[in-house]
C-alpha cells in the first residue's frame, strides 16, 4: 500500500550535507496535492539558530539533542513525490509529532522572522 503523508507525520530526509527530520505541516491541499514540510536541525552553539521553536532532546523520540525548527527552509512538495520516496526508502517515516509539540511548531510559522511569506500563506490556506 503506498505511503500517504498527513499533518504531524515526520520523515527523515536528505537535506544539505546529511539527513534531517522533517515535519509534515499540512494534509495535501485540494488544488495541487501539495504538503508543507519544515526541517528540524540540531542546535550548534557556534552557529546562529532561529530561537522561535526550540525542541528539547526527547520531546520527539528521534531527537537526542536540543534542536530547532528551520522555518527558513520551508518546503512545499507534491504528495505523490513523498509517497514515491517513502515507498522507495529514500525518505524514512519516524514517529508522529505529538499534538503539543506540533502546535508549538505551527505557532512559530507566523512568528518566526525567517519563515518565507509564501509558506505562511500556504499554511494559512491549508492548515
Amino acid at each position: 500500500m503506498p505511503y500517504i503523508a498527513y499533518s504531524k507525520a515526520t520523515l527523515l530526509m536528505s537535506s544539505g550535507p546529511g539527513k534531517h527530520l522533517h515535519v509534515v505541516m499540512t494534509d495535501a491541499n485540494d488544488t495541487g496535492k501539495q504538503h508543507l514540510l519544515l526541517s528540524i536541525s540540531t542546535i550548534r552553539t557556534s552557529k546562529y539558530y532561529d530561537p522561535q521553536c526550540i525542541i528539547k532532546a526527547g520531546e520527539h523520540p528521534f531527537l537526542i539533542s536540543d534542536s530547532f525548527v528551520e522555518y527558513k527552509f520551508a518546503l512545499q512538495t507534491d504528495a505523490k513525490n513523498l509517497s514515491t520516496c517513502v515507498d522507495g526508502q529514500i525518505f524514512i517515516p519516524k514517529e508522529d509529532m505529538n499534538d503539543k509539540l506540533f502546535y508549538r511548531i505551527c505557532d512559530g510559522i507566523e512568528k518566526s522572522e525567517h519563515t518565507p511569506r509564501w509558506a505562511i500563506t500556504f499554511f494559512n490556506n491549508n492548515a
